[in-house]
């Protein structure tokens, strides 16, 4: 999901419910150096970073602990401490959907809502298991997931019931297996333009109505 950079779409969808704010006001970039994890913008043109070193202990503590903070043990204190003085330089550059297309489905999923960002999240963890596996190319993940979601009904789940998920999520699933075993667990790689084009003239499956 790194790789693809479907995490972060998951987190800009994150970020849209918790802080109530349209997708469009949400902006991934590309950091390599992974210190800056979020910024906030302020009107005033004032701009909040949260900067730390690249290592998921101190937010999963932080998840412990919030809303109060514990200390590091030494040992760990030492080893994710971040200092200022040795960085030589921060760089940020916008996120391409071209290139990143995950980034266009998690933003078309949390935008529509509704049952889609599970059929997202479904379809995702069944192409990635298979790409593992070596039955479907890294460059096929996006399009396997995008076929899924373009045969959900979106329209008929604007709000689903718990017990409706379980099945939309049920459903993704089949449905992403289904694709890949149709075509030999093997989707064809096609250089496609994923920000205009739907990637679905191989698919050959539609959705015939509940799950």
């Amino acid at each position: 999901d790194s790789a693809t950079m479907m995490n972060k779409g998951f987190e800009c969808i994150e970020a849209s419910v918790l802080f109530n704010m349209p997708l469009s006001r949400i902006e991934p970039v590309i950091h390599p150096q992974s210190i800056v994890h979020s910024a906030v913008a302020f009107k005033d043109g004032a701009l909040l970073a949260q900067m730390g070193q690249p290592d998921m202990r101190v937010p999963i503590q932080y998840g412990l602990s919030y809303p109060t903070r514990w200390a590091l043990d030494e040992d760990n204190q030492e080893q994710v401490h971040l200092d200022l003085t040795r960085l030589s330089q921060l760089t940020f550059y916008p996120a391409d959907d071209n290139r990143f297309p995950c980034l266009r489905l998690a933003k078309w999923a949390g935008e529509e809502g509704g049952g889609l960002p599970v059929v997202l999240n479904a379809a995702d963890e069944v192409a990635v298991e298979l790409f593992l596996a070596h039955q479907l190319p890294f460059t096929a993940i996006a399009p396997l997931i995008e076929q899924v979601m373009c045969n959900f009904p979106a329209h008929d789940y604007p709000s689903p019931s718990l017990e409706t998920i379980m099945e939309i999520d049920a459903w993704a699933r089949r449905q992403a297996l289904s694709l890949a075993r149709q075509l030999g667990g093997t989707l064809p790689v096609q250089a496609t333009d994923f920000a205009h084009q739907p990637v679905a003239p191989y698919a050959g499956v539609a959705h015939s109505g509940g799950f």
